[in-house]
């Protein structure tokens, strides 16, 4: 299960259905052959990705949206040396902190898109991204009904 240091889902899964069971961390990396350690902080990892499965939270750091997105570079450019996180409907605007309302974007990026300064091959290729088509369009309604 342990497979060289990779870690699959099932493992994590796994390790977080039998602590919810009762077991202790101990019983678990000795059924699964792993340490007791690594149960517990596979139990803690996959606590996080149910909990933040939406991305929901009140506030959610840049790094820890970046980990549950699975994404370390811009998604408009695919720069990857530095990245933010930028909310797509604007908090000011009534914008959550849901996964489906950020988008990792380089500072170049960022700046175009928060003053709407993209062209329409960069919008047009951001229309791509599922998750975020829903929020990219109330964004774009929200900013012409204020101009």
């Amino acid at each position: 299960m342990y497979n060289g240091g990779k870690i699959n889902n099932e493992l994590r899964s796994q390790v977080f259905e039998l602590r919810n069971s009762g077991q202790t961390y101990k019983q678990i990396g000795l059924q699964l052959n792993i340490k007791e350690n690594t149960a517990r902080w596979l139990c803690y990892t996959e606590g996080l990705r149910k909990e933040y499965g939406d991305g929901f939270r009140y506030r959610v750091s840049a790094p820890r949206a970046r980990h549950l997105l699975g994404i370390d570079y811009c998604e408009l450019c695919g720069y990857d040396r530095a990245v933010d996180v930028a909310h797509i409907v604007e908090r000011r605007n009534g914008g959550d902190t849901k996964l489906d309302n950020l988008i990792i974007l380089c500072p170049n990026c960022h700046h175009l898109f928060d003053h709407n300064a993209l062209t329409e091959i960069e919008t047009n290729h951001l229309m791509t991204i599922g998750r975020i088509q829903n929020k990219l369009k109330e964004r774009w309604n929200v900013s012409r009904s204020q101009s």
